[in-house]
């Protein structure tokens, strides 16, 4: 596809794979932390696509309990 990847989160092997197979070029931040803002912005300017991870608010949630 020619697209120019970056991806804000790690990724399970299989997901990041596929983008490696139909992308030009994946660029992953390594750290578990966010990017500094100034940083994030050099690392995105001119890419084609930016993939981010979603976090879903239950992650957040204490589980119900009946």
């Amino acid at each position: 596809m020619g697209w120019n990847v970056y991806v804000t989160r790690k990724m399970p092997g299989a997901a990041l794979q596929v983008l490696r197979e139909r992308c030009e070029t994946v660029e992953v931040y390594p750290e578990d932390g966010a990017r500094p803002h100034e940083e994030f912005i050099r690392a995105v300017r001119g890419r084609g696509r930016l993939l981010r991870k979603v976090v879903t608010a239950c992650q957040f949630c204490p589980p119900r309990i009946p």
